[in-house]
């Protein structure tokens, strides 16, 4: 009980906490925080309904330990498949508002779209936050109601204990007769597959959480995308051939300029490169953000496969266990059947059993080759799991590659375009400063002290984005000073 009141004080909680600005904002508006208000109200009452129940249910019925563990059970087995059955319920409102929200902000919104599938991921997480808070519960409940000490001799006079598989559960149930019995042997079972779901439910409620976050991504790329669309078509239009072209007015270039300035890309054409670099570069960086998010996404998912698959190569295992213990027993009835009908010299009865001992062998050969066969299955799962993942990381590793490799290939023509703009600049400053410069004789001048070299010549070997790097390293530790003043060396270089 003490869960259940746990559970009413965190309904409590997040009606309160309903009732922020915020809150009701983050679920969809007034209206739809009223509603999921009333839906907590309602699911409290529930909660407290159940728990009057169960209280006066275990009052009444503490001289019968077995009948009060079934009743408890069976409330909790219903105040379960009703707290599913809500949660079910607020996900579907929820999907139906985010498709109207989608529909009345498809003609002006170019990212209702993609804000729909944000807003069905956070109601899914919603949901499966929910339905594993749920489960959590009624695991906790159910774990509780079983390991009462009054109940303990119910279960080792079944043959079956909390632990117990529920395909030995489901044996023992096979071969129990009696109603009360199975009674107790179904709730036991529905307890213990509650129990194994309860790691399917975690890693669900954890991919429901990647999904907002691609979601998320996904979202902030497309607007990093659509702000770097609007900058690059400002550029195609304004940008260098209009600059340089002499049939352009002052007054027009000035206009650019200004335009181009005011969006962040400065004043000359190497800024301009610099900031649509630095664009690409934002956009190249949210990319390699999503791809990585999507490949967290494809292992996780991937090991949840895997272990499913070696759950069901498990359980097929147990199952086939389980023919071969029925079919054992089939074979040792029919020999007890040939023995019998032989002391009473019943011919019939002899030949019966004779073709009944013949189709039992012959079903305890097959179930032991199934059995075979299924445990040859289960040895090879480690194995066909660890090629799995280990051909998932070379995959991922070759797109990431790719991405990485794309986004190098782009920064080194960045910089080529950059060392390109720089040239005119370049050339000019040589211009004045051979026009400028002292004599051969004169012992100021660079070019005439022994080892002196031209760091804007480009290396051999040097790539291009090296050569720039260099450059700006050089400008930024006072190597290279870019001056007019005609007594100093030539571009200033120290």
């Amino acid at each position: 009980m003490a869960r259940t009141d746990q559970q009413i004080n965190a309904i409590k909680s997040q009606i309160e906490a309903l009732k922020s600005p915020e809150a009701i904002a983050a679920s969809g508006g007034t209206q739809a925080a009223q509603e999921l208000t009333q839906q907590l109200q309602a699911n409290a009452e529930k909660l407290k309904q159940f728990k009057a129940e169960a209280e006066s249910t275990l009052a009444s019925l503490r001289v019968d330990p077995v009948l009060a563990f079934t009743q408890a059970l069976r409330q909790l087995n219903l105040a379960f498949a009703e707290s599913q059955e809500r949660n079910q319920q607020q996900f579907e409102g929820r999907k139906t508002r985010i498709a109207q929200s989608q529909l009345a902000g498809f003609k002006t919104n170019k990212q209702a779209g993609r804000q729909a599938a944000l807003d069905t991921a956070v109601a899914e997480r919603e949901k499966a936050k929910a339905d594993l808070a749920d489960l959590q519960s009624a695991v906790n409940e159910g774990s509780a109601a079983i390991a009462s000490p009054e109940f303990q001799s119910t279960l080792q006079r079944l043959s079956v204990s909390p632990d117990s598989s529920v395909a030995k559960i489901d044996d023992v149930l096979k071969n129990t007769s009696d109603e009360a019995d199975r009674g107790i042997l179904e709730k036991l079972k529905s307890e213990r597959e509650r129990r194994n779901q309860l790691a399917g439910a975690k890693t669900v409620f954890s991919e429901s959480q990647l999904k907002v976050q691609q979601a998320t991504q996904d979202i902030s790329l497309t607007q990093l995308q659509d702000s770097a669309n609007k900058q690059q078509q400002i550029l195609q239009r304004t940008e260098a051939k209009k600059l340089k072209d002499d049939n352009t007015s002052l007054g027009m270039k000035g206009a650019i300029a200004s335009q181009l300035n005011s969006l962040g890309f400065g004043t000359n054409e190497l800024q301009i490169l610099e900031k649509r670099s630095q664009i690409e570069s934002e956009i190249a960086d949210k990319k390699l953000e999503a791809l990585k998010l999507e490949q967290a996404y494809q292992r996780q998912s991937l090991q949840l496969d895997l272990k499913r698959q070696k759950i069901s190569a498990q359980m097929a295992v147990f199952e086939a266990e389980s023919a071969r213990l029925a079919a054992a027993k089939a074979k040792l009835e029919a020999e007890s059947a040939l023995r019998i009908a032989t002391i009473k010299k019943d011919k019939v009865g002899i030949e019966a059993a004779k073709v009944e001992i013949e189709l039992a062998s012959r079903g305890a050969e097959l179930a032991d080759k199934k059995f075979s066969a299924a445990e040859d299955n289960l040895k090879v799962q480690d194995e066909l799991a660890r090629n799995a993942t280990l051909a998932q990381e070379a995959t991922q590793k070759a797109a990431l590659n790719q991405e990485l490799a794309a986004d190098s290939a782009r920064r080194q023509a960045a910089a080529l375009e950059r060392v390109e703009a720089s040239a005119p600049k370049i050339q000019k400053q040589e211009s004045r400063d051979t026009t400028t410069a002292a004599p051969a004789s004169s012992p100021t001048a660079n070019n005439d002290v022994p080892g002196w070299e031209n760091p804007y010549i480009q290396k051999p070997g040097e790539g291009l984005f090296d050569y720039e790097s260099r450059i700006n390293w050089m400008k930024m530790t006072g190597q290279i000073v870019e001056t007019n003043n005609p007594h100093s060396a030539p571009w200033g270089v120290t």
